[in-house]
C-alpha cells in the first residue's frame, strides 16, 4: 500500500478534474479483460499538462520504437526477457522488472544519468501516447506489480480552447509479475511495428545479426541474416543498406 499512499500524496495539491463513474467502470472492465488481471480497484484520476493540442503526430513505427526504448533500457541485462505478444486486437509487451508508474505522469525526462539510457519514460512516452490517441486508440495502459495506470482523454477545457488533456487513471490490481504495456488496436501497421520492434535495438541475440566478421576498436562488423545491411549506433538502428548484407555496430560515444 506504500506506493498508493505516495501516489495520493504526490498529487494531492494538483487541480485534477475527476473522471466520470461511467468512464471509470469502462476502464475497470478494460483492465479485467487483460490477461491475468482479476481484481481491480480505482484509486485516483489526475489530469496532466499534456494534451491533444501538443504538436506531435508520430508514425506507428516511431510510436512503437519509443515505447520499446523504455523496456530496452530497463532490461539491458537480458533483452530476451521482453515478451511481445499480439493476439487479435490486443498488443501486450511484458517484462520482469517493475518500475514506479508515477514516472509516466511527469512531463520532462526521467532519464538516468547513464550514457547507456535510451528512453526511461521522458517526453517520448507522452509524445508516443498523444500520437497513438490521435490515431484513434483509447486506454493506453501500463502495469507494474500491483498498480495499473490507464491513460485516457479528458473533457475539453472550458471556453473556446480546443484542448483535451491526458488523464492518468490509477488502479490497484492483483499483483502481476514485472511490468506491462497494453494497447487494443486493429491497426495492422502498428501491430507489424511491434512484431519487429526489438530488431531496432542492438543486443546479442538480435535476429538480424549473424557471425562476427571483424572488430576494430569500437566498430564491429557482422554478417546480416537477411539481404539488407543494418547500421547500429548508440544501441539503436539508424539505417539500412540495400543489397549489402552486413551489420555494423558502433559503440563509440
Amino acid at each position: 500500500m506504500q506506493i498508493i499512499r505516495e501516489i495520493t500524496s504526490s498529487f494531492k495539491n494538483k487541480d485534477a478534474r475527476p473522471t466520470g463513474k461511467k468512464n471509470i467502470d469502462r476502464m475497470r472492465q478494460f483492465l479485467l479483460d487483460l490477461p491475468n488481471i482479476n481484481k481491480c480497484e480505482f484509486i485516483d484520476s489526475q489530469t496532466s499538462s499534456v494534451s491533444t493540442k501538443w504538436g506531435v503526430s508520430w508514425s506507428e513505427f516511431a510510436i512503437v520504437r519509443d515505447y520499446l526504448q523504455n523496456f530496452y533500457d530497463n532490461h539491458r541485462d537480458n533483452i530476451n526477457d521482453i515478451n511481445i505478444n499480439i493476439e487479435n486486437d490486443l498488443i501486450s509487451v511484458t517484462a520482469p522488472k517493475e518500475f514506479d508508474l508515477r514516472e509516466l505522469y511527469f512531463l520532462g525526462s526521467q532519464k538516468t544519468n547513464s550514457t547507456n539510457s535510451v528512453g526511461q519514460y521522458g517526453e517520448g512516452f507522452k509524445a508516443a501516447t498523444v500520437s497513438l490517441i490521435k490515431l484513434g486508440h483509447d486506454y493506453v495502459t501500463s502495469t507494474s506489480g500491483d498498480m495499473a495506470c490507464v491513460i485516457s482523454i479528458g473533457e475539453q477545457i472550458e471556453g473556446n480552447l480546443d484542448i483535451r488533456p491526458l488523464v492518468y487513471n490509477y488502479f490497484k490490481i492483483n499483483r502481476q509479475t514485472g511490468c506491462g504495456l497494453f494497447i487494443k488496436s486493429f491497426n495492422e501497421e502498428l501491430k507489424s511495428a511491434f512484431k519487429d520492434g526489438l530488431d531496432q535495438y542492438w543486443y546479442d541475440k538480435n535476429p538480424t545479426v549473424g557471425e562476427l566478421l571483424h572488430k576494430h576498436g569500437e566498430f564491429s562488423f557482422y554478417k546480416s541474416n537477411n539481404d539488407k545491411g543494418h547500421i547500429f549506433y548508440g544501441s539503436i538502428k539508424r539505417a539500412e543498406i540495400k543489397d549489402i548484407p552486413i551489420v555494423i555496430n558502433i559503440d563509440k560515444k
